[in-house]
């Protein structure tokens, strides 16, 4: 087939045979609740004005064998909104499933080292109908027809578009405007560089974040409670709990009222983890062990320390709890470093409350029977050392950088009486110690 063939003859079977494939696509997408909605489809057949002009660019003028040369004269484009769309289509058997793909002629188009100043970014599948497809009557005429399938943002898209039709359509005679259009073509390169990359990028986190809270709804409209105690092993308590940190704690609104709600079935949780054995997890990939007892215990130690504040008082009952119940070294080192967390002079808390969390601690441990005091001793030399402590600390995140905040504790009367109580603490502590090793940990402590 010739330039003055497809022009004359073919055009409008390669326009038909686009829709096809446009026809195709939409449905396959449409019948598949697990793929996205595209924004859009295109489908075209080359126009034969800027085939002419690409012939001409690759000394092609006046083959003879268009259809070979050119295996884009029918075209899709599917455009979706964001980079996680793309990727999840790309990971899919969309295309695959539905055409024969060549994959020789498929091409990725992506800056590379070799040409590491290309910004136009988007995946080109060559097809053709199957068999089975072009052996049915209304598919005939497209048999061995190749069409070019392209996979773009919407915001690549825009891009490409507008910076074809104005740098690949130049209008200028030669000698005349070169510094003019070098000018052009670094600002659409710019605007890639500066605004687009970064928009997609930013587009892709606001639609995570999304999905991560649709995902909290769902478990928080489960009543996660009745979950948690009707769980059948670790596997499924683990999942239910790190679906209960990552996206519902982080969207609800009331953290006292989820402390409230959660504080005795996480403990049963954790017992009920305890007694369970490992349960081996099949998959088409294979098999694995399954989550243990301490990592059903971490997730749980780290739930308490998100809602940490939301009641200081029972926090410290429950991580309490926790410890004395705990046999593992890993989980109580991780205890500890929320009770830390919780008892230190934190500038945020600081600026709500004053010493108040600490405070609360401390009247908390004094109000606890001796043998008690002795069952989590880790524990309250923590809180104790904490409340002594001179400084108060705080951090602010931003996207690019973190600011650490030191300075010291600010001298009040409520301050004197948290280490007055504190220090009283050590030393009746100190004087009940039965051996070298308790009463130096008790001193130190002190320091």
């Amino acid at each position: 087939m010739t330039l003055e063939e497809y022009e004359r003859i073919y055009v409008p079977l390669y326009e038909e045979f686009a829709e096809t494939v446009r026809f195709i696509l939409a449905k396959a997408i449409d019948a598949s609740p697990s793929l996205p909605k595209t924004r859009f489809i295109q489908a075209r057949a080359k126009a034969p004005d800027r085939l002419r002009d690409r012939l001409v660019e690759v000394g092609k003028l006046y083959t003879s064998q268009l259809e070979q040369d050119r295996k884009d004269l029918a075209g899709v484009r599917l455009i979706f909104y964001t980079n996680n769309d793309v990727e999840r289509i790309l990971g899919s058997r969309l295309v695959f499933d539905n055409f024969e793909v060549e994959h020789d002629a498929t091409k990725i188009h992506n800056p590379t080292p070799d040409n590491p100043d290309a910004k136009y970014r988007a995946i080109h599948y060559i097809v053709r109908l199957r068999d089975d497809r072009t052996k049915l009557p209304e598919y005939t005429r497209f048999a061995g027809l190749r069409c070019e399938i392209q996979i773009q943002t919407i915001l690549n898209h825009a891009w490409s578009e507008t910076s074809h039709d104005i740098i690949y359509k130049r209008q200028t005679s030669p000698g005349f405007g070169s510094r003019a259009w070098a000018t052009i073509k670094r600002r659409f390169d710019s605007i890639m560089d500066k605004y687009l990359l970064p928009a997609g990028y930013e587009i892709q986190k606001a639609q995570n974040e999304y999905e991560q809270l649709l995902q909290g709804k769902e478990l928080f409209d489960s009543n996660v409670v009745k979950l948690l105690a009707e769980a059948r092993d670790n596997n499924e308590r683990y999942q239910l709990l790190t679906g209960l940190r990552d996206y519902v704690l982080p969207n609800y609104d009331d953290h006292p009222v989820a402390f409230d709600t959660l504080r005795r079935s996480l403990i049963e949780t954790a017992r009920a983890a305890r007694r369970s054995d490992p349960v081996a997890v099949e998959s088409a990939f294979g098999s694995w062990e399954g989550y243990e007892a301490n990592d059903v215990l971490g997730v749980i130690v780290e739930i308490f320390g998100l809602l940490r504040y939301a009641n200081v008082s029972d926090a410290l009952d429950a991580l309490a709890n926790l410890f004395r119940e705990e046999e593992g070294l890993d989980v109580k080192m991780q205890i500890l470093e929320v009770v830390r967390r919780l008892a230190a002079y934190e500038l945020s808390a600081w600026e709500q409350v004053g010493p108040q969390v600490q405070l609360a601690l401390v009247e908390r441990l004094a109000r606890m029977p001796p043998a008690e005091i002795t069952a989590i001793q880790p524990i309250a030399l923590v809180i104790w050392r904490e409340a002594l402590g001179s400084e108060i600390s705080g951090a602010t995140w931003k996207a690019d950088s973190v600011t650490i905040s030191m300075a010291a504790v600010p001298v009040s009367e409520a301050l004197r009486a948290v280490r007055a109580r504190a220090l009283d603490d050590l030393f009746t502590c100190f004087g009940g110690a039965r051996t070298d090793a308790d009463k130096s940990e008790i001193m130190n402590a002190m320091c």
